[in-house]
Parts: structure tokens; sequence; C-alpha cells
């Protein structure tokens, strides 16, 4: 019963990190564009700090999908 639950939360907790997933990829997608824009009107310009920081949390959530994955599988 217990692993019946655990596999439950483990779905749900899953499914939210896939659409926040998801959304990142989205900003992350809309920042680049804007940066590459500002590089080719104003020269090499470094990423924007927060462009850095939501990759690095992109990151991080596809590596708790990943172990969740790892120990549900299935949980797809």
């Amino acid at each position: 019963m217990t692993r019946s639950c655990e596999r439950a939360q483990a779905q749900l907790f899953a499914d939210i990190l896939r659409q926040e997933v998801a959304q990142m990829r989205k900003s992350i997608t809309k920042a680049e564009s804007q940066w590459r824009h500002r590089c080719e009107v104003d020269g090499d310009v470094d990423p924007p700090e927060r462009l850095t920081l939501v990759r690095g949390r992109m990151d991080e959530a596809v590596k708790l999908l990943d172990a969740l994955n790892a120990r549900f599988p299935g949980n797809r």
C-alpha cells in the first residue's frame, strides 16, 4: 500500500516538474533569442544572469525527473 502511495505522489511531482521544465524551456528560448539580438546589435554581450539562473534551475529539475524515473520506472 505504501509503495502505491509513493508511486502516486512521485507521479504527481513528476507531472509538476514536467510542466515547470516546459515553461522554463519556453522562457529560455525567448531569452536566448533576445540575447542573440542584443549581441547582433551591441556586439558580444555576456548572457543575462537570469538566463544562466533559469538554465541551472532547469538542469536541476531534469535531474530530479531522471531520479524519479529511475526510482519509479514507467512514471513517464
